[in-house]
């Protein structure tokens, strides 16, 4: 019965150990340990000569990125443009520009894709090409966006990428080889976990947003701030299902993973090279 009802207990033990416990301190269980955790299942899970096979599919990896890297932004920034001045806050509007220009999301992607059967390994390998990617293409979208300046920390993002992305998938590797046999047993017990995970991330990240009381942080913010992320978000699932299918007639699994890698955004490495 508990097992059915995982998200509710989960969501109100979480909620529970923020009252009575405290800060489940993200910066830490969330940025490393929960991803980490996510990309070592992942490891588990798929085979070496899967990941291979998905590393290999170039058609798929260049739609993702330059639909990610590089249409998002042009298409945010012709977006605000043209709407930005409907809004007095202007400093939302740069924020969704701020945003498009983030890499594709590390850990939610493999998690969503995986959930709906879609090509884990090929969001896997799109996960960590985009976020190295996102390493010189960010920092330059925002120069141009912007006229910003600064040093990038360009080896400091790339240790954080090579922690939480490809060392768990490796070590996750090395573990299937090891005793995958009996891992692979517990494929429900695995399941739970990454959804508890995912269900932490979000709660965390919505604990910090809300937890920063802004001035600028206001009601009609929070409304115009939806709609235009449910708009912009609906557009580019929209695009991208259609070109993949109707054009580049990709397969349903590859599609699934085209869907959640190349709409979403991440601020894991953002953050890193925003601050």
């Amino acid at each position: 019965y508990f097992t059915r009802l995982w998200l509710s207990t989960t969501s109100v033990r979480l909620i529970l150990s923020f009252v009575f416990i405290g800060i489940l301190k993200p910066e830490i269980t969330v940025k490393y340990g929960a991803i980490f955790m996510i990309f070592f299942i992942s490891g588990i899970s798929l085979q070496s000569k899967e990941l291979v096979a998905a590393a290999c599919q170039f058609r798929v990896h260049l739609f993702i990125q330059i639909f990610s890297l590089i249409f998002i932004p042009l298409f945010v920034q012709i977006f605000v443009e043209l709407f930005g001045q409907l809004y007095p806050n202007s400093d939302l509007f740069i924020g969704f520009v701020a945003v498009s220009c983030m890499p594709p999301p590390v850990s939610s992607a493999v998690l969503l894709t995986k959930k709906v059967g879609g090509n884990e390994a090929t969001a896997v390998f799109n996960s960590a090409l985009g976020s190295f990617l996102g390493i010189f293409i960010t920092p330059a979208l925002l120069y141009l966006f912007f006229n910003g300046s600064g040093d990038v920390p360009i080896w400091s993002a790339i240790f954080q990428l090579s922690l939480t992305v490809v060392f768990p998938v490796l070590v996750g590797q090395i573990t299937r080889i090891a005793i995958g046999h009996r891992l692979l047993r517990h494929k429900k017990l695995l399941s739970v976990i990454g959804s508890f995970l995912l269900l932490l991330i979000i709660y965390t990240t919505f604990c910090d947003t809300f937890s920063n009381h802004e001035e600028a942080f206001t009601l009609s913010t929070v409304i115009i701030t939806t709609l235009t992320v449910v708009l912009l978000q609906f557009l580019f699932l929209v695009l991208a299902f259609y070109v993949s299918t109707s054009f580049l007639h990709f397969s349903a699994e590859d599609v699934i993973a085209i869907l959640y890698c190349s709409t979403h955004k991440s601020l894991t490495l953002g953050e890193l090279i925003i601050s």
